[in-house]
């Protein structure tokens, strides 16, 4: 195991010592999450776990990353690139409103520290497909059209 791939993981299990995450050392690694990206792609995905799940548990913020490169995996149905599919429009709710700031910088910290480690191909939920989610006190219309996969944390996941 390389020193960084060894910081990250000690920084994850002091940030989040119990967890059901695979973390994976220099190989095998998890190669489907390793997409092309930019540093704004990086920060738009952290984003989105900040918004979607700064208050998860290690579980639940991997999940809202997998969904993300999911739907950029899955390009003939959602965007390209993960700003793009973090940004399309009614698709993740905190976009909707311009007012999100970030105000938590440990929690902002996290959120940055995952999406780097699941771009790495270092974090990730194995046989994780799931492309919706929606908070458990939220009955969205489409959520009958899509097959359950499972609850984590405070959010519903499904697959199409």
């Amino acid at each position: 195991m390389n020193y960084t791939a060894m910081l990250l993981l000690a920084v994850v299990c002091l940030l989040f010592p119990t967890t059901t995450i695979k973390t994976i050392t220099d190989a095998p690694f998890r190669a489907f999450y390793v997409v092309q990206h930019t540093q704004k792609d990086l920060i738009c995905l952290a984003k989105n776990i900040y918004f979607e799940a700064r208050g998860e548990e290690l579980t639940g913020k991997v999940a809202v990353a997998q969904v993300t490169l999911n739907r950029v995996l899955h390009a003939s149905s959602f965007e390209k690139t993960i700003c793009k599919v973090v940004y399309s429009k009614d698709q993740f709710s905190w976009t909707n409103n311009s007012k999100h700031v970030i105000n938590d910088l440990a929690r902002w910290e996290e959120s940055l520290k995952v999406a780097q480690g699941v771009l790495a191909g270092k974090l990730f939920i194995e046989n994780f497909d799931a492309l919706y989610f929606h908070a458990q006190y939220v009955k969205p219309q489409w959520q009958k059209t899509k097959q359950y996969l499972i609850k984590i944390g405070n959010h519903i996941f499904y697959t199409e």
